[in-house]
């Protein structure tokens, strides 16, 4: 994924609804994110934007619940300015609902979660010294904070890097490093460069956030010639993963049970990939210093 690219409009937000919704890939707690997004912004709205929103509230979202949808709907609803003190409820209410993922490929992982600097500095210390030749695996989750003006030609949606998840096959440890909160970006490309000193990283595709550091591999494969998707991949190594929470807001105050599962099987899933079809690592290459 991206790292730290702009954030997509009102209008490039709705039409990523309306996708995910046609494809039968939207959950109401991912709904709930996004439209919190935009409600920031619903004094820009105009009557086209209540309309499909209302459409997609009442179509067939994966985890429905009434009582969120009926407030989430007051809100899409309502004219002029929304704080987030009006927001905030809904989303406590989708926090509190029950999760739907299932954690069971997680029970030999220790998964820690923090955006505090010391800890993420001891768990990285610990990979340094703990994982001889093995790598580690990265993914990077982003947010999407909607914005209102307009943008130029692309319709792509971007974000910024919010999750940096790092999995230990050695120590069995997922650090769900959460990097919205770090004051200087700079210092988590930094840390990530020492770690590959001692570590190679692999990840799939390519990470912006890595573009400076020489221990990385994308293991990312072809298929008729054609990159496959992670969940494809996982899928032919036995893994089933459920992709419903790439577009969800991951500066959440408290990440969903579901985001922590997600994350954390992006990751899991590439251990699968490698051992299933038998990938080449290579060597660590540490002639490079910082």
């Amino acid at each position: 994924m991206a790292y730290g690219m702009r954030s997509p409009t009102i209008k490039e937000m709705m039409k990523y609804l309306e996708k995910l919704s046609k494809k039968g890939g939207l959950s109401l707690p991912v709904a709930v994110d996004l439209i919190s997004e935009m409600l920031r912004l619903r004094h820009l709205w105009d009557d086209t934007i209540t309309e499909k929103l209302n459409g997609i509230l009442d179509g067939n979202l994966i985890k429905p619940n009434e009582n969120v949808k009926r407030e989430l709907r007051a809100l899409v609803d309502r004219q002029g300015w929304i704080v987030r003190s009006d927001i905030d409820p809904v989303k406590q209410m989708a926090f509190e609902m029950v999760s739907t993922m299932s954690a069971s490929e997680l029970e030999e992982y220790d998964i820690k979660i923090t955006d505090n600097i010391e800890k993420v500095d001891n768990a990285l210390k610990k990979m340094k010294e703990t994982g001889g030749t093995l790598p580690v695996y990265l993914d990077v989750e982003n947010t999407y904070n909607c914005r209102g003006e307009p943008h130029g030609r692309s319709n792509e949606m971007r974000g910024k890097a919010a999750l940096v998840t790092i999995l230990d096959p050695k120590s069995k440890e997922i650090l769900l490093w959460r990097v919205h909160k770090q004051p200087d970006i700079d210092d988590v490309e930094v840390r990530l460069r020492k770690l590959s000193l001692h570590r190679k990283i692999l990840t799939w595709g390519k990470e912006e956030i890595l573009k400076w550091i020489p221990n990385k591999k994308d293991i990312q494969r072809k298929k008729f010639r054609k990159l496959m998707s992670l969940k494809s991949a996982a899928e032919e190594a036995g893994l089933y993963l459920l992709k419903l929470e790439t577009m969800s807001n991951w500066t959440n105050e408290i990440l969903r049970q579901d985001q922590i599962i997600y994350a954390a099987l992006d990751c899991v899933a590439m251990v699968r990939i490698v051992e299933h079809f038998k990938i080449p690592i290579g060597i660590l290459n540490i002639r490079k210093k910082i």
